[in-house]
């Protein structure tokens, strides 16, 4: 009988292998990514004062369409506080 918590015993191989398969699948989920650092070219689709949902704070939401490269058509948002 298996162990509750064997389940999570995976060799490094292992984890190493489902991390790049979550990689490729991170976009397809509809939750935000994080592009790797660099210099892409985007267009600033549109920049709104508002509030942060966890602190309250004022905070800038940006949000950037890349224009080429691996990226190309996908949005990502930042936030200045």
């Amino acid at each position: 009988m298996e162990k509750k918590n064997d389940k999570f015993k995976q060799s490094a191989k292992q984890l190493s292998k489902a991390w790049d398969e979550a990689l490729q699948h991170k976009d397809e989920v509809g939750q935000g990514f994080e592009p790797e650092d660099g210099r892409y070219p985007v267009a600033q689709m549109f920049a709104e004062m508002g509030e942060s949902k966890a602190s309250g704070r004022l905070q800038i939401t940006w949000e950037y369409l890349f224009l080429d490269g691996e990226y190309k058509g996908k949005t990502f948002s930042s936030y200045d506080g």
